[in-house]
């Protein structure tokens, strides 16, 4: 079953049935994790009923899937949704939007047919990152990552880029976490001599006060572009107001696990690092993992000449 794509569901009864199947659950499993009778996920799938806007708001936290999807399903309205990369849109010309947000310098995106208002904060407790843990096994497909002490670590050191997004419901929508390292520590990650779930909280460094580093973005969720328009806006407005005196000695790196970031980091010029060997039968995200790295320098210098967001 192709869970990485982006399909169109019409009803909340095929998504229930659709995210069923994909996690292997039995309608009991799922109707104790939302608090409802199994009676209740019946009648869901069978489409006989309208679930009740805090049932919604349970399934919402229960499954990750965002409360915008469940909410327009409810009242069968026609949504496109990835369950693997957990990312929705409300037409087919709001993913393409999606894309050229990020891949053709087009930092502007028109509103959804519902205006989103979401909450661009940043990460501070143990709630916020056992959410975005979950994401990020489901969107890179691994079960091994990061501790949420490093995350901690790398969070106080650079709050402006390890952010979480709510939805205007406060339902967890989108996240950025960037892991700030010396270049030693990323030259071994390069090497595969340690991997990032090697990495400790001790590993994260002051990389501005040292005046030169790596912003590595471990992981980056976003669920609709309503919150890429907010996450990107944050993270270049801070790239571009941080006064790093000497920018060229700093690089930005990211991880690409599905076509999309492969083809934003192809069109800025990013330059690939390393791409992980795997046999098609032992991949588990929808491209062979790859490395990509620029120099903060450039990107800068792209960020001033394309986003009007930027004062």
């Amino acid at each position: 079953m192709a869970t990485g794509e982006l399909r169109i569901y019409k009803s909340l009864g095929s998504l229930l049935r659709v995210y069923r199947q994909w996690r292997e659950m039995s309608q009991e499993t799922l109707a104790e994790s939302v608090g409802v009778s199994v009676r209740e996920i019946q009648r869901w799938e069978a489409n006989s009923r309208r679930a009740h806007i805090d049932s919604l708001h349970d399934f919402s936290e229960a499954t990750g899937i965002p409360m915008q999807v469940l909410a327009a399903l409810n009242i069968d309205q026609p949504i496109w949704y990835s369950l693997r990369k957990r990312r929705f849109a409300y037409s087919k010309l709001d993913e393409v939007q999606f894309i050229k947000f990020f891949s053709h310098n087009s930092y502007k995106c028109s509103q959804s047919p519902e205006e989103i208002i979401i909450h661009n904060d940043r990460i501070t407790n143990d709630k916020q990152i056992k959410q975005i843990l979950s994401s990020h096994r489901d969107i890179y497909g691994t079960e091994m990552s990061v501790g949420a002490d490093v995350i901690k670590a790398a969070a106080k050191i650079i709050p402006e880029f390890n952010r979480i997004v709510f939805d205007h419901w406060g339902h967890y929508a989108g996240h950025t976490v960037c892991l700030p390292i010396k270049m030693d520590i990323y030259q071994k990650l390069k090497k595969h001599k340690v991997f990032e779930f090697n990495l400790t909280a001790g590993a994260m460094s002051d990389i501005i006060a040292l005046h030169e580093g790596v912003f590595y973005f471990y992981s980056i969720f976003i669920s609709n572009i309503s919150v890429a328009q907010s996450i990107v806006a944050n993270v270049y407005q801070s790239l571009c107001t941080q006064k790093i005196k000497r920018p060229e000695k700093y690089l930005m790196v990211r991880a690409a696990t599905t076509t999309e970031v492969k083809e934003i980091y192809d069109n800025i010029g990013a330059k690939v690092v390393f791409s992980r060997k795997l046999k098609k039968e032992h991949m588990t995200t929808e491209i062979v993992p790859t490395m990509y790295e620029v120099k903060l320098d450039a990107e800068i210098r792209r960020i001033l000449n394309h986003a009007p967001f930027i004062d």
